[in-house]
């Protein structure tokens, strides 16, 4: 138990009531004029994997497929303009990459015109809205950080799109 007061101290990582590790990305200005990133979603995906107690399961509440992650940061201002809507997962266009998994249908899928926001951490749509609203309302567009890591079918050609993209603040992290 102390180990993990301990690493959630230190990594500013919280549970939510149904004992879901909750990931916090610490980021606070650098003496220097730019950015540190605190890796808390790698340390609580890691975390997970390595030393899981048994009422902790780690989740992070959202991903994006690769193609329209960078589809959306291409154009994030238009796209976080949109309604957010849902959709059934047999409509979903990643259908045939993601049915094989175990969660499959049992989460949110949340639309923004084209974009699709897989919502893992919600189930009820009156409340993922309400967040996803939350969230928009409270963006810092002078300090926006964009984060890609090499999962959900990630691509070499991927990674080299997110590198050519003109948004400044970015960070890329690979296994490899």
């Amino acid at each position: 138990k102390d180990f993990y007061s301990d690493l959630f101290s230190r990594y500013k990582l919280d549970c939510d009531e149904d004992g879901v590790i909750i990931e916090r990305p610490v980021v606070r200005p650098h003496d220097n004029g730019g950015f540190f990133v605190g890796a808390a979603d790698v340390v609580s995906r890691n975390v997970g994997n390595l030393y899981p107690p048994p009422e902790l399961k780690v989740k992070a509440p959202l991903f994006i497929m690769p193609d329209d992650y960078l589809k959306l940061i291409e154009n994030l201002e238009y796209y976080l303009k949109q309604q957010l809507v849902f959709i059934q997962p047999e409509e979903s266009k990643w259908r045939s990459e993601l049915s094989h998994k175990d969660n499959w249908g049992k989460y949110l899928i949340g639309k923004l015109d084209d974009i699709e926001l897989q919502m893992l951490h919600y189930h009820d749509e009156s409340i993922a809205y309400k967040k996803w609203n939350n969230r928009i309302e409270r963006i810092r567009w002078d300090k926006i950080i964009f984060k890609f890591n090499d999962q959900n079918g990630c691509t070499k050609e991927h990674i080299e799109k997110f590198i050519k993209i003109t948004q400044k603040n970015k960070l890329c992290f690979v296994s490899k």
